[in-house]
């Protein structure tokens, strides 16, 4: 009798360790499916709004190309990091990965593109 216990003592890590398995994989499942069900994008968020940036006098515009978004929220990132300068707006396009970018006195490209590249994306001048 007293082996038996002994035994049970002994078995014990085994089940911790395979209740803790089973509670990564359900945790696991859990979140694959709510990202799908919700309509969750690459960079984990759901219904992404884009506050649109309306300028008073718009002198022109010019267009960049932006690597590396892949959904949404990128594109939402791209123009707030443009909306968030005084006097330019931007347009931004995930699949054309442009982005339009529209200005109300002379344009500093180049500052432009640093404001992007702080965002997490490359962004050049689109070649003519």
């Amino acid at each position: 009798m007293l082996g038996e216990g002994r035994k049970t003592w002994m078995m014990l890590p085994d089940l911790l360790l395979v209740v803790l398995l089973a509670a990564v994989v359900a945790g696991m499942l859990f979140s694959f499916v709510k990202k799908f069900k919700q309509g969750e994008n690459c960079c984990g968020t759901a219904n992404v709004k884009v506050k649109k940036k309306k300028l008073h006098k718009p002198a022109g515009s010019f267009t960049l190309t932006v690597e590396g978004m892949h959904c949404e929220n990128c594109r939402r990132t791209v123009t707030e990091a443009v909306n968030s300068m005084e006097g330019y707006a931007a347009k931004v396009d995930i699949l054309t990965k442009e982005c339009r970018v529209s200005y109300e006195n002379e344009p500093d490209i180049e500052a432009v593109i640093r404001s992007i590249r702080r965002a997490g994306f490359d962004a050049f001048v689109r070649p003519v």
